[in-house]
């Protein structure tokens, strides 16, 4: 894009002049600032992103566009760091759009599908990236398992990221990378956060999709109407994309609603149901007719409609475990089916298995096997629900006494872990609580906070060092035992009190029990 072109784009946004001649680029990270950048300071949770502005100053900025909540202050020019600096009425609302037309809009290149709910957001993107390979096409993913894709030759590339959604100019710049690769298709996980500080405001949904809303980050929402009202965005914002919408929880009804009122008419072919109740929600709908637990997964029969609202009844094979993966796989293949109409008839047709190709995608209900010791699950559940699910699904394949061993978050949400405690009372044989990512919360805190839930404290074992208890477990259980380690899942840090420390709870799962003990 010509340089000069930039700058009035940035000016038709902010709807203000800008009192330099030159601008090539933009970044709200300091590390990237260039030779004349503007630099793009917004109002954090904990600070404002000036106090970087000498930093981006000595790295070239030679200006800086600066958020304010006062909108008196709208427009105000002044100089900090050495830069002229502009004050724009809440900026974050349009740092998306700055980022995509800086890197000439890439997600209108490809295919992007955006999925949010409190839990499956990584399972169902990393379903859609899985399944999309099984089908021969390119594809790609930005998640809390960081950045991957599969360009046009399926010859894989991957790129750095720490959060569930990137900011707003790196989700662009590493969509603008797929581009480059002739990736067609990209899934996202889009947090709550991500909505409420509009980093994917700048982007083009061909679908997005809802798996569930439970109790969680209510120390950022203050309230589950507060929380459920960011995800809904997602879709009051794209009117136009395609929606897939889970319906087994009491949310998604709602949310379904909302959508069906909006869209009208044209919700007969752009929305979705999926669940075991879906029929008699939405006429376009896959529902759940019946379940069959098997050996390591479940034989499903499905009811489908198609694009013609044709009815068609499929038995498919999942080979994982925990029900609700279920629905998380029947979402990843929607999504699919909407972004290539040909998916769904060879899946019909052809009498294809499509799901069972699927895999366990890193700490998601994975299973560690050794004979002689008892099972070890690894999930990442560190909500009420996500625990809760992640039980009921190891019960279903334990013959012995089932194990949990997890903790909570320190500087997290504390209002679920007494809610934590009574669901694992109530759902496991034996408790060992333990660290999680304490912070610099006091560890015996938290699992005082999260004892206060368990009546049943004779089940309860604590063992602060995760390792321990794990090792601790492991020795106690039987072979027909079942252990849920829960809440770190794919992570491969734990966040001390002094700092993080490398910790990979799937490695050292694999070690333990792989040991001659």
């Amino acid at each position: 894009m010509p340089k000069l072109e930039l700058k009035h784009l940035i000016e038709q946004i902010i709807q203000l002049n800008i009192p330099v001649d030159l601008i090539t680029g933009l970044a709200m990270d300091s590390r990237q600032i260039k030779a004349d950048y503007c630099f793009v300071a917004l109002q954090g949770h904990q600070q404002h992103g000036l106090v970087y502005a000498e930093q981006a100053s000595g790295r070239g900025a030679n200006f800086i566009l600066a958020e304010t909540l006062d909108d008196k202050q709208h427009g105000k020019l002044s100089i900090v760091a050495g830069k002229p600096c502009l004050s724009v009425y809440r900026l974050s609302r349009l740092t998306g759009v700055l980022a995509s037309i800086q890197l000439d809009h890439p997600s209108h290149k490809l295919a992007l599908v955006g999925v949010t709910g409190t839990n499956g957001k990584t399972t169902v993107s990393d379903m859609f990236t899985q399944l999309s390979l099984h089908f021969g096409k390119s594809a790609g993913y930005i998640g809390t398992l960081g950045c991957y894709w599969w360009d046009n030759n399926l010859d894989k590339h991957s790129a750095k990221q720490d959060l569930t959604t990137p900011d707003a100019f790196t989700l662009q710049q590493l969509l603008a990378k797929m581009v480059d690769c002739q990736v067609a298709q990209v899934a996202i996980e889009v947090s709550s956060h991500a909505l409420a500080q509009n980093r994917v405001s700048g982007s083009q949904f061909s679908a997005v999709a809802f798996t569930n809303l439970t109790h969680d980050h209510l120390d950022y929402h203050n309230s589950m109407q507060s929380y459920f009202a960011c995800k809904q965005s997602l879709f009051l914002q794209n009117p136009n994309s395609f929606a897939v919408i889970c319906t087994d929880n009491e949310y998604g009804e709602v949310l379904l609603n909302s959508v069906l009122k909006q869209r009208g008419e044209a919700a007969k072919q752009s929305v979705l149901a999926i669940g075991r109740n879906a029929a008699a929600l939405h006429q376009q709908s896959w529902q759940v007719q019946s379940v069959i637990a098997q050996a390591g997964g479940f034989s499903v029969e499905v009811e489908l409609t198609d694009e013609n609202n044709l009815k068609h009844s499929v038995q498919w094979q999942l080979p994982l475990i925990g029900e609700f993966n279920i629905n998380n796989a029947l979402t990843a293949l929607a999504l699919l089916q909407h972004v290539d109409k040909q998916i769904l008839p060879r899946c019909i047709h052809e009498q294809s298995q499509p799901l069972a190709q699927l895999r366990a995608c890193a700490g998601r209900m994975e299973v560690f096997s050794r004979k002689g010791k008892a099972n070890i699950v690894v999930d990442f559940a560190h909500t009420p629900d996500a625990l809760a699910q992640a039980l009921k699904a190891s019960r279903q394949h334990c013959q012995g006494q089932l194990w949990v061993v997890f903790g909570c978050g320190g500087d997290r949400d504390a209002q679920k872990r007494p809610e934590m405690g009574k669901i694992a009372a109530q759902l496991a044989d034996h408790i060992v609580l333990s660290n999680d990512n304490p912070r610099s919360e006091s560890p015996e805190k938290i699992v005082e906070d999260i004892l206060s839930g368990i009546q049943q404290q004779q089940k309860v074992q604590i063992q602060l060092d995760r390792k321990l208890a794990i090792a601790d477990t492991l020795a106690q259980a039987a072979e027909n035992d079942l252990i849920l380690v829960a809440g770190k899942g794919h992570e491969t840090r734990q966040v001390l009190a002094d700092g993080a420390i490398d910790y990979d709870e799937r490695a050292y799962v694999k070690q333990v029990m792989e040991a001659n003990v």
